[in-house]
């Protein structure tokens, strides 16, 4: 067998036994719970969110420092299309403990996984992966601009979510200088579905914290084009 085979051999093995150990952790009673809250279709088998991140680590210290992300992505796109919720958060957090890896090619890559999305959990985690694309390659935010004008909703929320990062990195929540995030999210700003604002809220609160006075500058200039969600997570993050 051909040293490639054999790595292939052993990737597949591990995301087996992944697939195995993540089902033995199902909740039936959280998972109605957490089914009706996610508003999602996918099967859901009520697994904390801590239990996930517990599994990637471990994923990630038994494969991590022996194959690269090039070898491991076909296995995540494949746990990527499970019909599992979990599965395909799992399939995130792995991802991330690659982030050092990203490169430019994974934006168009995980912009085609976006066309599966259909809760905001999910949206913002598969948003954060891409803002750190953002954040190394600035030149790939001309795609998040087009995004603004998506007939998919869920594209739309993105466009916001991938400008800024939960926790800063390098004392900053932005992955954009803050025009040019004012710049792309600025269309977003009338959005009339719920979703959409409420990703474009996030934005501002992690705006109003890295550059406080031109984010309020910003939004007093347009106060009257603003919903009251974005209004009031501007106000609560300035002290307003």
């Amino acid at each position: 067998m051909k040293t490639g085979d054999v790595h292939m051999s052993k990737l597949l093995v591990g995301f087996e036994a992944l697939h195995i150990t993540l089902l033995s952790f199902g909740d039936p009673q959280q998972a109605v719970r957490s089914k009706r809250l996610l508003k999602t279709s996918a099967k859901v088998l009520g697994i904390s969110d801590d239990r996930i991140s517990l599994l990637s680590r471990d994923f990630y210290h038994r494969y991590g420092h022996r194959y690269e992300l090039t070898q491991v992505y076909p296995f995540l796109r494949r746990l990527w299309h499970s019909d599992i919720w979990e599965e395909r958060m799992l399939t995130l957090r792995i991802l991330n403990r690659y982030r050092k890896e990203f490169d430019r090619n994974l934006f168009g890559r995980l912009s085609r996984w976006l066309n599966e999305v259909e809760d905001t959990v999910l949206c913002d985690a598969l948003g954060h992966q891409i803002a750190l694309i953002v954040k190394a390659y600035p030149q790939q935010a001309v795609h998040i601009r087009k995004w603004t004008h998506s007939d998919n909703v869920w594209r739309r929320r993105t466009a916001a979510v991938s400008l800024f990062l939960p926790k800063p990195e390098d004392g900053k929540h932005l992955v954009l200088d803050l025009q040019s995030a004012l710049e792309i999210v600025e269309p977003l700003i009338e959005d009339q579905n719920v979703l959409v604002q409420k990703g474009v809220a996030a934005f501002f609160k992690k705006a109003v914290k890295d550059e406080p006075a031109q984010t309020e500058e910003f939004l007093r200039k347009r106060q009257d084009r603003l919903p009251p969600i974005i209004k009031k997570a501007a106000r609560r993050e300035s002290g307003g």
